[in-house]
């Protein structure tokens, strides 16, 4: 989810299974639940408190409930799932979609390779100004960089027209990307329980 509002999970294994093996006594052994306000945006992370229970109090009593903690898992920002490239270019074209934004920005690790990025018609066709011979290649590993051609083409000129994305990447992973008004790369979605840099429940 980028807008943190609209979610699609095909994997349904647990987020933060419970450690059975261990068996009783682990801290994660028992019972896990999200605690508070499920995820926080902190700087490039998510933070997921959670509390478990260890299945054992301090005087080693059984209990579902007993030796209870809270706990802090973190992820890279929108870092569920990526499309990842081994040395070799592959490439991801994109269904239609329509936006409204001048700059186009992505979530990707590929410091030890390149992403380059094209904007097609519908029926795939690179627009002029937005190919890839005309991108700036991208070798980074940042959840927050904005892609360039020469000659700085404006996407806002084709704003709520269908458009598609095709994705070059080499050596790396592409986690997200979207569009945003701001050269700071803010694409105005919700963030849940919020972070130390937002003051209301959007990214803006």
């Amino acid at each position: 989810s980028r807008d943190g509002f609209h979610w699609h999970r095909p994997v349904r294994e647990p987020f933060i299974p419970a450690v059975r093996d261990a068996g009783p006594g682990h801290p994660e052994y028992g019972y896990l639940r999200p605690a508070g306000s499920v995820v926080n945006v902190v700087d490039d992370k998510l933070y997921f408190y959670y509390m478990a229970a260890s299945g054992i109090d301090k005087q080693s009593r059984p209990g579902v409930y007993t030796g209870i903690t809270i706990n802090l898992a973190t992820l890279r920002r929108d870092g569920f799932a990526s499309m990842r490239s081994g040395d070799k270019e592959g490439t991801l074209l994109t269904r239609p979609v329509t936006f409204n934004g001048g700059r186009l920005f992505v979530n990707t690790d590929c410091f030890d390779g390149h992403l380059k990025v094209e904007v097609c018609s519908e029926d795939g066709t690179p627009l002029p100004e937005f190919t890839k011979d005309l991108c700036k290649p991208i070798s980074i590993d940042s959840t927050k960089k904005m892609v360039e051609w020469r000659n700085r083409p404006a996407l806002d000129n084709y704003n709520d027209q269908p458009l598609r994305f095709k994705f070059h990447l080499a050596g790396g992973d592409l986690y997200s990307f979207w569009t945003s008004d701001s050269e700071s790369g803010e694409s105005g979605g919700y963030v849940a329980g919020g972070g130390p840099e937002f003051t209301g429940g959007r990214d803006e």
